[in-house]
């Protein structure tokens, strides 16, 4: 019955388009690899339509086609041939994306991975943002007890509402090396009365052998009062 009513539909649907040709149908084991206009063909689950010479499945898109292929969790597919999907060289965890070292970006940074640093990759080892601040900001770890290395330190200190005398704002670091303790001041900023909008962006490379790598703001000058500043640091390697 099912067939008979699908037969039905087909003929009436061929013949409000205005076309009087006669529609045969057969059943068959399997689809024609080639066909006559105008016949349709019936198989155990689905019906063909020959159009110009080729069977068409009835309730398919024109046009399409059939997709094989496997892949592997959290790589991103791609098509390895015209109708195969596989794996590329591309992974997403859902928290990492991560492209290869020699992919034709070169360089990939992982902004949230403290994960051990491939060929040609550059990681995150730590990340300090203060907002708002207004006086000295007591020595605290920017990386603690990283492995011993170079290290890529970029620090930016920007005034946010100017104070009421002259004042300047610095950061320093500290670190040990294999002869013994060293810091480094980087930005240095006017966050006084003249200090409207004022900012300083440096980045240094140190190389730690132990311990951990401290950062510390220390504010200095006459009269400093109402003066408010940012502060925004990252280590890498």
């Amino acid at each position: 019955m099912k067939k008979l009513l699908l037969l039905f539909f087909l003929l009436s649907a061929w013949l409000s388009n205005g076309h009087a040709q006669v529609m045969r149908s057969f059943v068959v084991d399997t689809a024609p690899s080639s066909c006559i206009p105008n016949e349709v063909y019936i198989t155990a689950t689905k019906a063909y339509v020959c159009i110009a010479g080729v069977p068409a499945e009835i309730g398919a898109t024109v046009g399409g086609g059939t997709i094989d292929g496997s892949g592997t969790a959290n790589k991103v597919p791609k098509f390895t041939a015209a109708a195969t999907v596989g794996n590329s060289q591309i992974t997403d965890t859902g928290a990492l994306i991560t492209l290869p070292g020699n992919s034709v970006l070169g360089k990939v940074t992982k902004y949230n991975g403290v994960d051990t640093a491939g060929a040609g990759l550059v990681s995150i080892r730590g990340v300090v943002d203060l907002t708002g601040q207004t006086g000295i900001v007591a020595p605290a770890n920017l990386l603690t007890a990283p492995a011993a290395g170079l290290y890529h330190i970029r620090s930016y200190l920007n005034t946010v509402t100017p104070g009421d005398g002259a004042c300047t704002a610095t950061t320093a670091f500290g670190w040990t090396d294999s002869t013994g303790a060293k810091s480094l001041s980087l930005t240095s900023v006017d966050v006084g009365s003249t200090g409207a909008a004022a900012y300083n962006a440096v980045d240094s490379v140190i190389y730690v052998d132990s311990g951990d790598v401290t950062y510390t703001v220390v504010v200095a000058g006459v009269g400093c009062t109402s003066q408010v500043w940012d502060l925004h640091l990252q280590a890498d390697n």
